[in-house]
């Protein structure tokens, strides 16, 4: 290796996750290009390294410690070589994403204030876990709440948000559970990230229902939630299973079907414009 190569080498905190676009025919083989996500912004770098270099046992993305080499000329994309990934696994991945990352502005700030509220640790926990599976990372963000021409780039994540806030405020009464509605509230969608996502003909890749498509997004999660806090993860699990329908005059029965009571009312705007684009809500502090 030649000195200057040497003397080009960055190393830096950050995020690295296997590129969502269709790779270039030219990368050559063996390699892949991954998308970095780091504090001084994002860019995609080439590398050779194992998909599980970058992840948690459990399949998640995790933050590592970042070493890459400058290519002397822009590659298919690529301005980097990302040589070595050293996992940091308590870190939190969210952190860096820009917040430019939702094309609505003000959203991804929103929603990170919206976490922060959850402030019962095996809940908050859970949320950061889901939003790091690889393919919802950067996807979440820029979604459709519907494939409609009127559903903006970044309206999941934004009804998203507004759905969780409604539920909370109609949940005050309940405070032992207002968090739980929150973290359901925010995730319950999650699955159309994978069922609105098209492939490389413009075909739809599943025609699960949005609700079946996100449990094995959430599945991963759902099992660190019940080993750490068995009583919120069979709160959480009855929720996305769906279990919920069937349990009678239960808090996880009302909480069910708060949400998708919300949800249903925002379905025929599925727009940022929608009568609760301006909700007046800010996190509660919830001990």
């Amino acid at each position: 290796m030649s000195k200057s190569f040497q003397q080009a080498t960055h190393v830096f905190k950050g995020v690295a996750s296997p590129y969502e676009g269709h790779s270039p025919s030219n990368v050559p083989e063996g390699a892949m290009l991954v998308d970095i996500y780091s504090e001084s912004g994002q860019f995609t770098a080439l590398s050779w390294l194992h998909p599980t270099e970058f992840k948690h046992p459990t399949g998640r993305l995790s933050v590592g410690t970042i070493y890459a080499h400058e290519i002397p000329y822009e590659f298919i994309g690529a301005s980097l070589i990302l040589t070595r990934y050293v996992k940091d696994y308590a870190d939190n991945p969210l952190k860096y994403l820009m917040d430019n990352i939702c094309p609505i502005r003000g959203e991804f700030d929103a929603i990170m204030a919206l976490i922060r509220s959850i402030t019962h640790a095996p809940l908050q926990q859970f949320v950061q876990n889901v939003l790091s599976v690889p393919d919802i990372y950067s996807s979440f963000w820029y979604c459709k709440a519907a494939l409609t021409s009127t559903a903006s780039n970044g309206s999941l994540a934004t009804n998203s948000r507004q759905i969780a806030a409604l539920a909370s405020q109609a949940f005050e009464g309940n405070p032992d559970y207002l968090q739980h509605v929150l973290t359901y509230g925010l995730l319950h969608d999650i699955g159309k990230v994978r069922c609105f996502r098209e492939d490389e003909y413009g075909q739809l890749p599943t025609m699960l229902t949005p609700e079946y498509a996100g449990y094995p997004i959430v599945a991963n999660a759902l099992d660190e939630l019940l080993a750490c806090s068995p009583e919120d993860g069979n709160i959480m699990d009855s929720l996305f299973t769906g279990r919920w329908r069937h349990a009678g005059e239960s808090e996880t029965h009302y909480m069910g079907s708060l949400v998708k009571a919300f949800a249903n009312k925002q379905a025929d705007t599925f727009t940022v414009e929608s009568q609760y684009a301006n909700l007046n809500w800010q996190p509660r502090i919830v001990k």
